[in-house]
């Protein structure tokens, strides 16, 4: 196989490796991320839905409770029944305790055989039960000779004699296709309703919280026993991502940039100048065959050649370590960055549970405590104290480096508490004293948490995690925070509590 070759194929390689990752990531995080919001928005369009209905119900049995407690719906001093008009309410029908129709005023759509015959038991179902001294309400929805209707019943009561067992008010609401428009307003779905049929009775129950994405889906709408009433088709006006976006298929288009670079440096920079040099080589042969194919010339040339080609692997050599050193370092003051922190933690840690070695995880925060602005001022300040935390690792098993939050980290490998305790007042004592501004003499505030596994001490034993272990010195560090004024704490596994040093 040719450099060339060789060249395309590695291109192609790296073009196919950022593709793959690019779909691991989509499939395995973005696209499970958003399916997630998705579901969370739909469920939030029935549980809105599931509101207007509720609202729709409110309004008719507020109108109920007005009647009801102002004495409205009682007969005046002759007798006579009060006129009831209300814009919320289709009929009214008043009953006695045996449930025999008193008054009733029905539109004239309405099939009002179960309200107005004589027999009371089959509209009992939809009367309100309880103590005969306090109003009863009971509302829902039922379905007449096809129509649907909301309902609210409430008892008859004379609040100053405490007496509600003075008969009963129905009103009626049609449920028609105004009211289904005011429902589905304002919850984001697109909704038709059809009569439920037997079977209808296997589908969910209206509201239900799915766990499922579905673009369309059907609920059934049940009455007070259970029964179906009507099947709700709703439509959902959110849905799951199912087709690339112009954004993602500019970023497919993207990958393919690092290995047209790739292709283009190992032809530039390896293939073209070692074809060159055979060529070289060659015309040399043609011209010189009457040489000695060994002569000195022909050595020379060949050791220049050579020369150029590990100088050029030595260069391409070096640029990657310098990339891979740029990749683990904070570009700010130097020291390794988050993802370089766990990497040295996770193995340190391994080293601590294997060989019982000790092991302590140092938190520090800054702030300056007077500077022309916040921004200058703390990176002012954070390059400052990065020299004093480069100078306390010197040794294999110390490490210090800065996240993206700003805050420094120190981990030290065999360290006791009292070697610790020194250390931090070192640390503390040397940052106290620094002035990272030449302008003006301002000082820092540092505030440090610690956390401490002593030498020999069997964590496995103890069911102390690495996360838990990493939280302990995050909670120091809040707690030193909270005094205002700086300092340091330590939390030791073998020692309850944390000791502190504050100023």
């Amino acid at each position: 196989m040719t450099l060339r070759s060789l060249s395309l194929a590695a291109a192609i390689g790296t073009a196919l490796a950022l593709i793959v990752a690019y779909l691991l990531l989509r499939f395995g995080v973005f696209l499970p991320y958003a399916e997630r919001q998705v579901l969370h928005n739909q469920n939030q369009e029935l549980q809105r839905l599931h509101t207007n209905l509720r609202s729709w119900m409110d309004e008719l049995e507020n109108q109920n409770h007005d009647w009801i407690i102002s004495g409205a719906a009682l007969p005046d001093g002759g007798g006579r029944q009060r006129l009831l008009t209300s814009s919320v309410v289709d009929s009214i029908f008043i009953y006695d305790n045996s449930l025999v129709v008193r008054y009733q005023r029905s539109s004239a759509d309405l099939d009002d055989s179960l309200f107005s015959q004589d027999e009371g038991a089959p509209r009992a179902r939809l009367m309100p039960w309880g103590a005969s001294h306090q109003p009863q309400w009971k509302r829902g929805l039922v379905d007449i000779d096809g129509v649907l209707y909301g309902y609210s019943s409430g008892t008859l009561c004379k609040p100053q004699l405490q007496r509600c067992d003075l008969g009963y008010l129905v009103l009626l609401r049609k449920f028609t296709a105004q009211s289904l428009r005011t429902i589905s307003a304002g919850s984001g779905l697109v909704l038709s309703t059809t009569v439920a049929t037997a079977s209808d009775n296997g589908l969910p129950r209206f509201p239900h919280q799915s766990d499922t994405l579905m673009k369309q889906r059907r609920l059934v709408l049940v009455d007070d026993s259970d029964k179906p009433l009507r099947v709700l088709q709703v439509q959902h006006q959110s849905s799951p991502p199912n087709r690339y976006s112009r954004i993602e298929w500019l970023v497919l288009l993207v990958s393919l940039v690092p290995a047209a670079l790739i292709y283009w440096l190992l032809m530039h920079m390896i293939a073209k100048p070692m074809e060159r040099g055979v060529k070289a080589l060659r015309a040399m042969e043609r011209q010189q065959q009457h040489r000695a194919i060994m002569s000195p010339s022909i050595l020379k040339e060949f050791r220049q050649l050579a020369q150029i080609f590990n100088g050029l692997l030595r260069r391409l050599s070096q640029q990657q370590e310098e990339l891979a050193s740029l990749s683990r370092r904070d570009q700010l003051t130097g020291l390794a960055n988050a993802q370089a922190l766990q990497v040295f933690v996770a193995q340190e840690w391994r080293r601590c549970l294997r060989y019982r070695r000790g092991l302590a995880l140092i938190l520090i925060e800054i702030k300056p405590l007077a500077s022309a602005t916040e921004a200058t001022s703390s990176e002012e300040a954070a390059v400052v104290f990065s020299r004093v935390l480069r100078s306390f690792c010197r040794r294999g098993g110390e490490l210090g480096g800065r996240d993206s939050n700003g805050i420094f980290s120190l981990v030290l490998a065999e360290v006791d508490e009292h070697q610790l305790k020194l250390l931090l007042q070192r640390v503390w004592e040397r940052s106290a004293e620094l002035s990272p501004f030449d302008r003006e003499p301002a000082r820092l505030q540092i505030a440090i948490g610690a956390s401490l596994i002593p030498a020999g001490y069997d964590v496995k034993a103890s069911g102390l995690t690495q996360s838990d272990w990493a939280e302990n010195a995050n909670n120091a560090l809040y707690q030193c925070k909270q005094t205002g004024v700086g300092g340091w704490r330590v939390w030791c596994i073998s020692r309850p509590g944390c000791q502190c040093r504050t100023p």
